[in-house]
């Protein structure tokens, strides 16, 4: 389960980049 939630902050992090 943390590997999962570690994608999801990665996965925020890169939406953020992005903008």
């Amino acid at each position: 389960m943390q590997k999962f939630q570690t994608l999801d902050w990665q996965s925020s992090w890169v939406l953020r980049q992005a903008m």
